[in-house]
């Protein structure tokens, strides 16, 4: 482990608690764990999610269209076993939600 990886995950440690939203916590945590920029997060999608592993291969920079990383060639980035099973939860948790199977609690005013 390199002294800059040291260095994010005792800030990780740290930190982590303070984060008070529960989406924003994992955002972090996958960032930490795993290296990726700010860029290549906000262009993940749950189709690169696999085995184990991200499949990365867009950026989508602030302010920015998105595109292809750097060297144009997509790149595959091992989870940590600390990430997987929150990241697990989680696109199960968006997968109930977008296919009807969890529990729908919705003002009267918004469509269902």
């Amino acid at each position: 482990m390199s002294a800059g990886s040291s260095a994010l995950l005792s800030w990780w440690y740290r930190h982590a608690a303070q984060i008070k939203d529960p989406g924003y916590r994992l955002y972090v945590r996958v960032m930490v764990y795993s290296g990726l920029r700010p860029g290549e997060m906000r262009a993940l999608r749950v189709r690169d999610v696999s085995g184990g592993r991200l499949r990365v291969l867009r950026s989508f920079p602030e302010g920015h269209k998105e595109k292809d990383v750097k060297n144009h060639q997509a790149r595959y980035v091992p989870l940590a076993a600390a990430v997987r099973e929150g990241l697990g939860q989680h696109i199960a948790d968006l997968a109930s939600i977008f296919h009807g199977t969890a529990e729908r609690r919705c003002p009267a005013s918004l469509p269902v």
